[in-house]
């Protein structure tokens, strides 16, 4: 927290002497030792790696040494500035309170950068509370474009031929109330070629679990994982994050005992997610996904309440033959779990080995699921579905465009799936031969799949083009136009407005898929390609 301004000092001086006026001394002074206190209790302490001018902290001109931040500099309210290029971690020492977090403010130019961050962490947040890490300016995936951040924790020496020291970019188990913001987070491992270098868990660029934890706004890339939920997360948010070139993107993993809600009430949203394919191996060692939700096998209600909506998935998935790449979403053995509004679009000729959106429980039922509103373009050689469904009693399927997969949907049973609600989905495809299976068998017609199904009612099936825009909202004359539900009654209120934020009607029917007719939002374009000639700074 900054010093007060002289502008807002002087409002402030004259409200009080107004309000001495009306009520008198007693009030002025009482208000008057607030206001000082106030001011006196919140500090900013500037360090960088070697102090500085006169060392007292003052400004980056004056800094102190990082090693020197004591448990008295971690006070509430209080601001931490780094400056210029760190080399050495930083572990608080201190928490902040509801109204007066302890933030960590990286200055123009300024980054922690090592070789590798250590199983710690290049920022140790284990434990903490109300603590914010903030890059300095908003970053991230903003308004449907990829935007550079300032701020940066870097490794310089892990990935392949290079070097592989456990490297976790912020270490925060334990954590509550924390927010991570505009930062670039990279380089926790870059996996190029197609060795069996690492497990993939020992390099993340965010670990978590905790609850209140809000991570938004930042550039994370070239890791195992780049957000990671342990069992004990509850009511966080993960979105505006752009994610690419790591084997999972956003991955929650459930409790390994029957933990009811171990993780629940989480929201992933608008994020750019892309690009998974350098993490192939010839083993088939890692397998990639987008955002993975797992409950982990046979555990009934250890995650529940999980939203996945308004996200962008799409670039590079696999070069190998088999199960490299799962999904784009992968959901396993959860309750409660809603995708909605997302944009897939998969390159062509691009081979998942199950589908692009994947709701799996071989064990103990899903519940209460819901798949709305997706827009799911597949590459013509997908193996797998666009999307796939295996063992939920109670599973809401509606208004989803589905194009371009060797399989449209797939819906397993054994264990089987009970569909509450599968209507209004638009299917697309060159031919309509086999695109729609039930267990071992195919269907050529969306006549024969509804009778399979005993549902789908109200669903279109073309062979001709979908008529979208280049960003894959439905143009006027799209088939999708005016063929979806009205979902208002299922109560989700970011379902009802579409990904780019326009308002759906609040009566009559719906567009199928994540757009509404004429919505316009710009996709980015493709990343820049990982950094070569990795150099080792010593810690």
């Amino acid at each position: 927290m900054k010093e007060m301004s002289e502008g807002f000092q002087a409002k402030m001086t004259r409200t009080l002497r107004t309000m001495g006026t009306r009520f008198g001394l007693p009030i002025l002074i009482a208000l008057g030792v607030l206001l000082s206190a106030s001011a006196a209790s919140a500090n900013s302490i500037y360090v960088a790696q070697n102090s500085a001018g006169g060392n007292n902290g003052a400004d980056c001109a004056d800094a102190r040494t990082i090693n020197s931040l004591g448990s008295s500099d971690w006070t509430a309210g209080n601001t931490i500035h780094l400056c210029g290029t760190i080399t050495s971690s930083l572990t608080a020492q201190g928490n902040g309170t509801s109204s007066s977090p302890i933030t960590v403010l990286f200055e123009p130019g300024a980054n922690l950068t090592v070789s590798a961050c250590g199983a710690n962490g290049c920022i140790n947040l284990a434990g903490s509370s109300y603590i914010v890490v903030d890059g300095g300016t908003t970053c991230g995936y903003v308004g449907g474009s990829d935007v550079a951040c300032n701020g940066a924790i870097a490794a310089t020496g892990n990935g392949t031929g290079s070097g592989n020291g456990e490297s976790i970019g912020i270490y925060a188990l334990g954590a509550s109330h924390i927010e991570i913001r505009n930062l670039n987070i990279n380089n926790m491992y870059v996996h190029t070629g197609s060795g069996n270098d690492v497990p993939p868990n020992l390099y993340y660029a965010i670990h978590v679990d905790g609850s209140n934890n809000f991570i938004h706004n930042n550039i994370i890339h070239d890791a195992g994982g780049d957000i990671v939920g342990e069992a004990g997360t509850n009511n966080s948010e993960f979105s505006n994050n752009q994610m690419y070139n790591s084997n999972w993107n956003v991955f929650l993993s459930g409790p390994s005992s029957n933990t009811p809600n171990s993780i629940t009430q989480i929201k992933i949203h608008d994020n750019d997610m892309h690009d998974y394919a350098n993490w192939d191996t010839t083993s088939d060692s890692f397998h990639h996904d987008g955002a993975i939700i797992a409950g982990n096998n046979n555990l009934a209600n250890g995650v529940s309440f999980v939203s996945i909506y308004n996200n962008y998935i799409h670039g590079s998935v696999s070069s190998c033959s088999s199960d490299c790449m799962t999904a784009y979403i992968f959901v396993n053995d959860t309750n409660h779990t809603y995708t909605y509004n997302n944009l897939i679009v998969a390159p062509a000729n691009a081979f998942v080995f199950n589908a692009w959106i994947f709701y799996w429980s071989p064990g103990t039922l899903q519940s209460n699921s819901i798949i709305a509103n997706n827009t799911v373009i597949g590459g013509t050689l997908s193996n797998g579905g666009c999307i796939s469904v295996e063992g939920d009693s109670s599973m809401t399927l509606q208004n989803n465009i589905l194009s371009n997969c060797a399989v449209l949907i797939d819906v397993y049973t054994s264990p089987s799936t009970t569909f509450t609600t599968l209507t209004n989905n638009i299917y697309q495809a060159s031919s309509l031969s086999g695109v729609w299976q039930r267990g071992s068998s195919y269907y050529n017609s969306l006549t024969s799949w509804q009778s399979a199904v005993s549902g789908d009612s109200s669903s279109r099936a073309i062979t001709t083009s979908l008529n979208l825009s280049s960003n894959n909202a439905p143009l006027s004359s799209s088939i999708a136009v005016g063929a979806g539900a009205n979902l208002t009654a299922l109560e989700i209120t970011a379902l009802d407005s579409d990904k780019a934020g326009i308002l759906r009607p609040g009566n009559g029917p719906w567009d199928s898929g994540a757009f509404q007719s004429g919505s316009s939002v710009q996709l980015q374009g493709p990343p820049p390609a990982p950094p070569t000639g990795l150099r080792a700074t010593v810690q």
